[in-house]
Order: structure tokens, then sequence, then C-alpha cells
């Protein structure tokens, strides 16, 4: 069986993210948008590897006391397999430990596999952003999640 690790994002692992990036999502991010979150003080970017290849990969800000999670994506060949919510859960963990209480995320509002997954891992619909996308000007519903400590 394999098993995966979760491990920070460098600049070896960009070709494969940004593969995975164009693979799901319709406005996919740049190389060089991965890069310049990987150097800034506010992002942390994590990788999950199976069998030494890229699998997964999340993007994430911690600022002042909250984690926004910008990205967060696996292969298709990967998905609905219970990765999401191993990363999802390392990323929050990460943020707890360096203080973050409340966690926000934006999710197409036709995405209804990811409203899903969001509300099942805690969040609750927090509110709306107008024509958010600017691939189709669709709305994006803002997620969050408060964590008492």
């Amino acid at each position: 069986m394999n098993s995966m690790t979760i491990t920070a994002m460098r600049e070896k692992h960009l070709d494969a993210v940004v593969a995975i990036e164009a693979e799901v999502f319709s406005d996919p991010w740049s190389r060089a948008m991965f890069f310049q979150d990987m150097q800034a003080d506010c992002a942390h970017c994590y990788v999950a590897v199976e069998d030494d290849v890229v699998i997964g990969y999340v993007d994430a800000w911690f600022v002042c006391d909250e984690c926004t999670v910008n990205r967060i994506a696996f292969s298709k060949k990967k998905q609905r397999l219970g990765n999401g919510s191993t990363l999802l859960s390392y990323v929050m963990q990460e943020a707890a430990c360096r203080g973050m209480k409340t966690f926000f995320l934006e999710v197409r509002a036709s995405n209804m596999a990811a409203l899903r997954f969001y509300e099942k891992a805690g969040f609750i619909k927090a509110g709306l952003r107008k024509a958010y996308y600017s691939d189709t000007r669709e709305d994006a519903v803002l997620m969050s999640m408060t964590v008492f400590s």
C-alpha cells in the first residue's frame, strides 16, 4: 500500500504542482504565482507525495490569527480517496499551532462536491463574493471556520 507524505513545497515540485493545477482548475495559477507564494513570509505551501510523485498540494496564508486556504488540489486519479481531508487537516493543524483561530477559503458556487467536502470538514458558508472568478464571472462562496483553543 502506498503511503502519502506531506512536505514543504520546493521549487523542484513546481512542474508537478502546475500540471495538477491545470488538470483540475479552469483558472489555473501559473508557476510564477506558486513560486511567488513560496517566497512570501505569510505563505505556507505543502505537497502531498506518494512514491516520490507529487499527487496534491495546498497553498495557504497565515496572517495575524487567520488562515486563508488559497489552493488545495489533488490529481484527478487521487481524488475522493481521503487525501484531501488529510492534507486539509495537516495545514489546519500547522496553522493552529501557529496561533491561527479562523480559517477562510472560497469555492465556486457551482462546485457542489467541494462545498460538501468543506462542510464535512466543519466549514460554514459565510458569504458570497459576486462575480469572483475572472474566467467565468462566477460567484464564490466564502466559507469559514473558527477554532477555539
